[in-house]
């Protein structure tokens, strides 16, 4: 993503900073890397364990806790849940 920094813990884009917790950060980065990721394959990279259904509403929780941040920053990062595909993020 052109004009995105990722420093640990941080998204900046053109002087505007979103502090992320350690999961929100590695979620965010593995999508972003990624481009387009299942829900399985994120849970095992960010929590390097299994996935179980009933972990899905644990991404869940935290992708709408980065959307709040990104979005109260004025960071224009839109994170998509595609049905059948994963989660990408864009740039708008």
């Amino acid at each position: 993503m052109t004009g995105v920094r990722f420093s640990y813990g941080e998204v900046t884009y053109k002087g505007r900073t979103a502090t992320l917790t350690r999961r929100q950060y590695d979620i965010l980065k593995a999508i972003v890397e990624a481009g387009e990721i299942t829900p399985e394959k994120l849970f095992e990279k960010v929590y390097e364990d299994e996935f179980y259904s009933s972990t899905r509403s644990l991404l869940r929780v935290h992708v709408a806790a980065i959307r709040r941040k990104l979005k109260a920053a004025g960071i224009p990062i839109v994170i998509q849940c595609r049905r059948g595909f994963g989660y990408r993020a864009l740039l708008r």
